[in-house]
């Protein structure tokens, strides 16, 4: 049995769709925010050493858990990683323009102490984390 189309069309149009839709972003968008505020205060103290103990470990732990995922047909990212990216996103200097020509399907680059974060989006979308312009994730 498939969706259909027509009823989820009418609810959406309806009153209680389109509160249920607005709480349900404003949920997600005020998550994401803690999210954000919780690796401030975990990782915005660091000295550069630590950072980047942190990083290695925290790079090291994300690979495992996608590939825990991908093992099993799933292609995601923890909720940690997603609360970091939010973290670089709002904290970072943004220097898309710096890549934009070079790369197909780079939709945002933001640099945060030596680290830049790149999102490319085509028919899926995946993540790089570069250190000194070498990549470790």
């Amino acid at each position: 049995m498939g969706i259909d189309f027509e009823k989820l069309k009418e609810y959406l149009e309806s009153e209680e769709g389109r509160k249920e839709t607005k709480d349900f972003f404003w949920k997600w968008n005020y998550d994401s925010e803690l999210g954000a505020e919780r690796i401030y205060r975990m990782i915005n103290h660091l000295s550069d050493e630590d950072l980047e103990k942190w990083m290695d470990k925290f790079v090291e732990w994300e690979k495992k858990y996608e590939e825990m995922w991908y093992k099993r047909g799933v292609e995601t990212s923890s909720l940690f990683f997603n609360s970091l990216y939010g973290f670089i996103r709002k904290n970072g200097v943004d220097v898309s323009d710096r890549y934009s020509d070079d790369y197909l399907f780079l939709s945002a680059s933001d640099e945060w102490r030596g680290y830049t974060f790149k999102l490319y989006q085509g028919q899926g979308c995946f993540y790089k984390i570069e250190k000194n312009n070498k990549q470790i994730f």
